[in-house]
């Protein structure tokens, strides 16, 4: 489950917002799903301190569960992000099967989507809507993490945890014109 924060949200009470969008105050998007795969290996002789490395795929969309049809603004932004990071982490009970940690991680992302901009044009005429293609665009950031891990077997763990990523910290120049599709 991924939640927008920052100016990557702008589906503000569950309803788009066209005019944040195109006036780039917002990124548009809400809500979404995602995977990740972690790894990681022990860098000291307690194992308290780890190198990890993870890639992840985030989808972030406007309306996470279908269209809304009953709003005022039939807009939406939808977002794939392709994250790789590579960080360090700190086992506060390495000798245990049951594990808490707290991370830190570099990242590179690849993201790109799409965007529908509804423009309502009162007292000018018909209301009409144009869509944009987001194309792939390199961005630095870095993630927070923290959490727990249960070890099943020497190997392999289960681990439910908090992760949060600002894949537009670094990087961040866009060039462009309202006019660019």
């Amino acid at each position: 489950y991924n939640q927008s924060i920052l100016e990557l949200s702008g589906a503000y009470n569950d309803d788009y917002q066209s005019e944040t969008v195109y006036d780039g105050e917002s990124f548009g998007a809400d809500k979404g799903y995602g995977l990740s795969a972690l790894s990681k290996i022990v860098l000291n002789e307690r194992g308290s301190i780890r190198f990890t490395q993870s890639l992840t795929y985030n989808r972030i969309l406007s309306y996470t569960f279908g269209d809304k049809t009953n709003v005022s603004d039939n807009g939406f932004a939808n977002y794939n992000c392709f994250t790789g990071g590579l960080g360090r982490e700190y086992n506060f009970t390495p000798a245990h099967m049951f594990k808490i940690y707290v991370g830190a991680e570099l990242n590179a992302s690849i993201i790109n989507g799409s965007i529908k901009v509804w423009f309502e044009n009162r007292g000018i005429g018909a209301p009409y809507d144009e869509s944009y293609k987001v194309n792939n665009s390199f961005r630095m950031g870095y993630g927070l993490m923290m959490g727990s891990e249960y070890l099943v077997n020497e190997k392999f763990g289960l681990n439910f945890g908090v992760r949060l990523l600002n894949t537009n910290a670094f990087l961040r120049k866009s060039e462009g014109t309202n006019s660019d599709t």
